[in-house]
């Protein structure tokens, strides 16, 4: 029994206080939430928000996968619930994610 003990304590023994071990455990569930915002979003699921009675130009942009397509690319997501290219082509939608902030390093 007290092999047991003995290697519980050690596997327990992280050098922390409770305080940093919630702060981790905070962090943690925070960084959960982020990566859960970029992640496929299968359209059964959900599908964008977007403003009504904007102009095919406005319309926001996502990473979308095309059903039966090999790759991932974007398209344009019309109020109408159209997938849209630039070139006016409609697609079939499987899943989309946001797209990530712009590149802003120094070059």
């Amino acid at each position: 029994m007290y092999g047991a003990f003995y290697k519980l304590l050690h596997y327990e023994d992280t050098g922390l206080d409770p305080e940093q071990i919630r702060g981790l455990d905070e962090l943690y569930a925070e960084k959960c939430k982020e990566l859960a915002k970029h992640r496929w979003i299968p359209v059964t699921e959900r599908l964008p928000k977007v403003e009504d009675g904007i102009t095919d130009e406005e319309c926001q942009e996502f990473i979308v996968a095309i059903k039966d397509a090999a790759v991932s690319t974007t398209l344009k997501y019309s109020p109408d619930g159209t997938w849209f290219d630039d070139n006016g082509y409609v697609y079939s939608v499987v899943a989309w994610m946001p797209l990530p902030e712009p590149y802003g390093g120094k070059e």
